[in-house]
């Protein structure tokens, strides 16, 4: 995934603002097609849609684009991407079905479960796939599969009205719950595998909460105060949650964490950028602060991190195309210890505050 940058290694102890600057960016955004979205990805590998929700695969360049559409579907999108396999939706005439594919549109196998009015698949790890069912007469249910509609299994858990999962590492889940007595929105979840592994993520004080994304036993998401959302942290307790959101911005969301990084998106001064952090509200960096100057908003989905580095897919507005394109933003510098990130990305933000 790493192997395109070619600038050298720089140790980090020696890292400045120019070694800082070597993030790459790639536009995955395919000839011919009016938009294009990047929502999940792993190693070498990045998925979303394209215009007139079109699921797509990528490996790294827009020239590797696959399409995943199935043939008979209206809308389709994929939402989350491990080794050789794809989940996601498909749109069909009569309902949205929880989707499964391995490379290509001809492998797209259909996990709505048989009981559902309607499905969808948000992440994959091994052979666990996750999201959300709508069953008949009962509502959202949080759910897993297993390659098979006939796999299907709820994990909602009995005191909620409604629940779904956004995030598998194939153990643990992350997502949100309903209560059904005393609160009307929607808190942060986490399982591991069951319905009576259920934890209320949800912070003292907050209006609403949801988790996005998780990496061992933390979790992504965001927390509403008052109408504020703010990207939220969590180390698998509600009272381990922290605020990652950036001073001064209106809003943020945080949707993947790996390796001591998260991403989501801030709006700052009116502008939504693609947001980095690694742990706290002080260490945020602006992905967009990389983008060329044509690129005016952007929004970052998922991270992957590794001993070779950390990339982020998402999305950036292109002001002279006048549409959304999936992106690709990739940084080599080894992944440091968690504090040795906090500090790489301060010494971005440093960087970028003098840039202005």
């Amino acid at each position: 995934m790493f192997a395109r940058i070619t600038l050298a290694f720089v140790p980090f102890l020696f890292l400045d603002c120019a070694a800082f600057a070597a993030w790459t960016v790639t536009s995955l955004h395919p000839v011919g097609t009016p938009d294009s979205f990047g929502a999940g990805m792993d190693a070498t590998r990045q998925v979303g849609w394209t215009g007139g929700d079109r699921a797509a695969l990528w490996t790294g360049s827009s020239a590797s684009y696959v399409n995943l559409h199935p043939s008979a579907a209206i809308e389709s999108r994929a939402w989350g991407q491990n080794g050789a396999t794809q989940v996601g939706e498909a749109r069909f005439a009569t309902s949205t079905r929880a989707a499964l594919w391995t490379g290509s549109a001809a492998t797209y196998v259909d996990l709505n479960p048989v009981n559902a009015q309607g499905s969808i698949a948000y992440d994959v790890a091994g052979n666990q796939q996750v999201g959300v069912a709508t069953i008949f007469g009962g509502g959202d249910r949080a759910s897993l599969w297993n390659g098979t509609s006939a796999s299907w299994t709820s994990i909602h858990p009995t005191s909620a009205t409604s629940s779904g999962i956004y995030a598998t590492d194939g153990t643990r889940q992350a997502g949100w719950a309903r209560p059904s007595s005393g609160f009307a929105l929607d808190q942060a979840a986490a399982w591991t595998g069951t319905a009576v592994s259920y934890v209320n993520l949800h912070p003292t004080g907050a209006a609403s909460s949801r988790a996005r994304g998780l990496d061992g036993n933390q979790q992504v998401g965001l927390a509403t105060f008052g109408t504020q959302d703010r990207a939220a942290l969590w180390s698998g307790t509600s009272a381990s949650y922290v605020s990652l959101h950036p001073l001064g911005a209106m809003f943020s969301d945080a949707w993947d964490i790996d390796g001591g990084y998260q991403v989501g998106f801030a709006n700052i001064g009116g502008l939504t950028t693609a947001s980095l952090w690694t742990g706290t509200a002080a260490s945020f960096f602006d992905l967009g602060s990389v983008l060329p100057s044509n690129y005016f908003t952007s929004e970052a989905r998922e991270v992957y991190a590794d001993a070779s580095g950390v990339c982020v897919v998402g999305r950036a507005f292109n002001t002279v195309g006048s549409r959304w394109e999936a992106m690709l933003w990739c940084n080599p510098i080894p992944e440091p210890s968690l504090a040795g990130a906090g500090a790489l990305v301060l010494l971005g933000a440093a960087c970028h505050r003098r840039r202005r």
